[in-house]
C-alpha cells in the first residue's frame, strides 16, 4: 500500500541554525544558518518529492 500522507518539511530558523524535520518519513537534521549551509540543506531535502514546507522563524530570520 502506497503512503498516502503528504511529504511536509518543518524549518525552524534562528540565527544560528535551521533545524529541519521531513514528515512523515521522520528524518531530522540541523544546519547552521550561512549561505553554504543552505544551499547544503536544498540538496539534502532534494532526496523526496515535497509536498509542503512550513517554516518558523525567530524575529527577522525567516528572511
Amino acid at each position: 500500500m502506497d503512503n498516502l500522507l503528504p511529504q511536509t518539511v518543518r524549518i525552524d530558523i534562528s540565527k544560528a541554525t535551521l533545524d529541519v524535520y521531513a514528515h512523515p518519513v521522520g528524518c531530522e537534521r540541523q544546519f547552521p544558518n550561512t549561505a553554504k549551509d543552505q544551499r547544503e540543506l536544498i540538496d539534502w531535502l532534494a532526496q523526496w518529492q515535497i509536498d509542503r514546507i512550513a517554516s518558523e522563524a525567530t524575529g527577522a530570520y525567516h528572511r
